[in-house]
């Protein structure tokens, strides 16, 4: 028994019926029955839902800033990013990658693209360069100084000694010997004009990550969530995850779906159909109004994983 569909010329004004037809007809009715049965017993599951997000967009180790305070970014970011102010990120995903255990630590400095001569993740201290042709001094050791006089009316060069003739322009200090100079004034840093920010360094992927809304057209029951770490093929590989569904009536008042969350974790093959929804689903947490918004979100994902690959299956309420 399957459903055919049935010529028109079969049917034509005027032409006999044949059994074969009527024995069609009654073949395609029991097959729709039939689908629908499955349908209610959740053997052929509606896929209402695919998901597939590559690694780099997940944003590990990006450094942004911006005049927020942490707990501003996290809001509208996620808990993923933290201050890049040499905090430790152990048990990070950002170690995983980089094998660092401590972000950058960026309070007080400019970012520098790295160069022969700056080296990557490197912190360099304050420094000034010594001038190549801006300013020279002459004349080491004993000498003097001439100066323009600042006096009022009165004209000559001052002596030390005590003498002091009239005519000339300039001060001479005389009787001069071994000695030193100190420069005064200035500020405790050499800077250009600036503007004080945060850096926020990405370490960790938050709920808030990755994100895909679906508003639902009638009711309905979600029945099983699948996912599969892939490789850079999209074909399924060993590897790790975690995923959250929520739900609500609008999308600011999303709850999710489970006390436990779902995780994949294989350390084999893994093959197609493979249900990796072992969270723990909350009472009646799946059933879906028309007009509900439920979201999708990956809070986890294996280090070096080319992607996920998540499909959502539903049957009618």
């Amino acid at each position: 028994m399957a459903f055919t569909t049935i010529a028109s010329a079969a049917i034509e004004v005027g032409k006999a019926i044949k059994k074969s037809l009527l024995t069609q007809i009654k073949d395609n009715f029991d097959d729709h029955e039939t689908r629908i049965d499955g349908l209610e017993g959740s053997v052929n599951k509606i896929p209402v839902m695919e998901y597939f997000i590559e690694a780099k967009d997940l944003n590990i180790g990006q450094i942004i800033p911006a005049d927020m305070t942490l707990t501003e970014w996290q809001n509208i970011h996620g808990t993923g990013w933290i201050i890049a102010d040499g905090s430790s990120c152990v048990g990070s995903l950002y170690e995983t990658i980089t094998g660092h255990t401590i972000v950058p630590d960026l309070q007080d400095e400019f970012l520098r693209g790295v160069s022969g001569s700056v080296t990557l993740g490197t912190a360099y201290p304050a420094t000034t360069a010594l001038p190549t042709s801006a300013f020279t001094t002459s004349n080491p050791g004993n000498h003097t100084h001439t100066i323009p006089k600042q006096n009022g009316a009165a004209t000559g060069n001052f002596d030390p000694s005590g003498s002091n003739s009239a005519g000339g322009s300039t001060v001479t200090s005389s009787g001069a010997g071994g000695h030193t100079h100190t420069i005064s004034g200035g500020d405790s840093e050499t800077r250009p004009q600036n503007f004080g920010v945060n850096f926020f360094i990405k370490i960790n992927l938050s709920a808030m990550d990755n994100v895909l809304r679906v508003k639902a057209r009638e009711d309905m029951t979600i029945v099983e969530a699948k996912a599969y770490v892939v490789d850079i093929n999209g074909l399924p590989t060993s590897g790790n995850m975690e995923f959250d569904i929520l739900k609500g009536a609008t999308i600011g008042a999303l709850s999710t779906v489970y006390s436990v969350k779902p995780t994949l974790a294989y350390s084999g093959v893994i093959a197609d159909g493979d249900a990796t929804s072992t969270g723990t689903i909350l009472a009646g947490g799946f059933d879906v109004t028309s007009g509900d918004w439920f979201q999708l979100d990956i809070t986890s994902m294996m280090p070096g994983a080319s992607g996920i690959y998540i499909q959502v299956y539903a049957e009618p309420a």
